[in-house]
């Protein structure tokens, strides 16, 4: 055991961030006590508290509770030897997270006179660093090309020191130096859920796949203070407790939005509840991009859109066309080919049975999309409805605790993440940036069957880009911004701030939501 290790604690509140050394000792003291069988698993800090439990941090400067994180770095690293890389963010210094830390500084030290890609270690750090020399630089983003001054500083106080083992390492191609990787707390005995990638249409298996030419970013579950788990599922006839050894690991390809990819070397069979599916460390991820979700109607345009959902009237009723307000026995207001004084083609859907002039109709589809339209009179959905949500990740886990008005029951709780970027044919303005704020967004579900339910929707929804959407923001007047898109989220555990629990008709309303935005159970069957 090498006691010169040191533990660092990060949490995060849009981006990682690494607490004081001060801090990390009071937390490493408290964590120390909670492993070795303390009934305290609440940490109280200044400034809010921490749960052991559910690695989470509370704090008045947060939204919701904040994932944290336990890293492990030798007593050669950087941090140890009480130095830091630091970005400048305002009229403020913030430190760079452990790693990245490592990172920078092996860089400096045998290869500073080339840029240095973050985005090769962790595809959410769009960033080069440009080192000038062994104390200064600039961090540029790969977006935008704004740049950022960095620098080396030194503190006084010294990190708390274990015995644990160095978390897991990540080479750094130009050196042959150690540089390592988070360990990813989470709750100890949250369920790992299935994934739900649209990105392949592979069996299930595909989740195993790695494309070698990809650098990763690898995070290993953590495990305190035991590894060991038990399940009911009947579909195994060996024994009920399973030894689990999970990696998530962030994949890109060059040119392409990163995915998230759960990779088990625990192959379990689908359980008919998702209570009892897994019973590991969390995580599953949905990446959505626009070549995957651009869902086309194989009838071949609005035309054929509407010949699969409507039928001919051949006698039309007397009543007036809703659209254009002129008889349906009539020409079409909009009416573009045939003779002015012969009459449109009248149409029926099927579902609904609304009846309109097919040019009329026609016309009102011309500002949405080809893969479906909604009714004007009764807006039913026919095709399946697809919105013009940018690319980003959506990720969720099992966290141990209730959410008020849930109990006993544990919480799942939901990441979004979306990356400022430009905006294409299917925005308002093409050309133009579109900005995010407050990304990665959180959202939180009770863990039974009606939030199971909710979470599979969600999925859906999020694979046929409608949970956001670009436009205008009520809340901050925003123009050209990524906005929640009509599907309300709790982005609160409790209802300090009015967007928690408790909300008995909650889940019942989101439901209703999602299916005014043509998901229901049906897409689940």
């Amino acid at each position: 055991m090498n006691r010169d290790n040191i533990a660092i604690w990060e949490y995060l509140d849009e981006f990682w961030k690494m607490f004081s050394v001060k801090m990390c000792q009071n937390i490493e003291d408290g964590y120390q006590n909670y492993r070795q069988g303390s009934s305290a698993n609440r940490l109280k800090l200044p400034r809010g508290s921490i749960d052991f439990k559910t690695m989470e941090y509370s704090s008045q400067q947060l939204i919701g509770p904040g994932t944290i994180r336990r890293v492990v770095l030798p007593g050669s690293s950087l941090l140890a030897r009480n130095h830091t890389w630091q970005w400048k963010y305002k009229n403020a210094w913030e430190n760079y997270t452990a790693e990245v830390n490592q990172l920078i500084e092996d860089h400096a030290n045998w290869n500073k006179h080339q840029p240095l890609n973050l985005s090769q270690y962790d595809p959410t750090l769009m960033y080069i660093i440009y080192i000038n020399d062994q104390k200064s630089g600039v961090q540029q983003n790969k977006n935008t090309g704004y740049q950022r001054k960095i620098r080396k500083e030194r503190f006084s106080f010294k990190f708390p020191t274990t015995t644990d083992k160095v978390t897991s390492s990540l080479s750094n191609p130009a050196t042959n130096s150690y540089t390592t990787t988070p360990t990813h707390q989470q709750a100890s005995s949250a369920r790992q859920r299935r994934t739900a990638s649209r990105n392949t249409h592979h069996s299930s298996q595909s989740s195993q796949h790695y494309y070698s030419n990809t650098p990763l970013y690898t995070i290993q579950p953590a495990t305190a203070p035991s590894a060991s788990y038990t399940t009911n599922s009947h579909h195994s006839s060996q024994s009920s407790q399973h030894h689990y050894s999970n990696t998530l690991s962030y994949t890109t390809q060059p040119g392409t939005t990163p995915s998230y990819t759960t990779n088990s070397h625990h192959s379990n069979p689908r359980a008919t509840s998702f209570q009892n599916i897994f019973s590991t460390d969390p995580y599953s991820s949905t990446t959505n991009t626009p070549a995957l979700n651009a869902i086309n109607s194989s009838s071949g345009g609005k035309q054929g859109l509407l010949d699969k959902f409507s039928t001919t009237l051949t006698t039309p009723p007397s009543d007036d066309c809703v659209i254009c307000m002129t008889s349906l026995s009539d020409v079409s207001g909009f009416q573009t080919s045939g003779a002015t004084n012969q009459a449109s083609s009248v149409i029926e859907l099927k579902t609904c049975k609304h009846i309109f002039h097919a040019e009329c109709l026609i016309a009102s589809m011309q500002s949405g999309a080809n893969d479906s339209f909604t009714c004007p009179c009764c807006k039913v959905i026919y095709g399946v409805k697809t919105g013009n949500q940018p690319p980003g990740q959506m990720h969720w886990s099992v966290i141990q605790t209730s959410v008020p008005g849930y109990e006993p029951h544990h919480t799942i709780r939901i990441t979004y993440d979306i990356r400022a970027g430009m905006q294409t044919n299917e925005h308002p303005n093409p050309g133009r940036r579109y900005s995010v704020h407050g990304f990665p967004r959180i959202a939180y579900l009770p863990d039974n069957t009606d939030g199971n339910k909710v979470l599979r929707l969600l999925e859906v929804a999020w694979n046929r880009k409608l949970i956001f959407t670009v436009g205008d923001s009520v809340t901050s007047g925003a123009k050209d911004t990524v906005t929640w898109n009509e599907i309300h989220h709790k982005t609160s555990i409790t209802n300090k701030h009015g967007h928690g629990y408790p909300d008995p008709n909650y889940l019942t309303n989101v439901l209703n939501e999602l299916k005014a935005q043509g998901v229901s159970e049906d897409d689940l069957k």
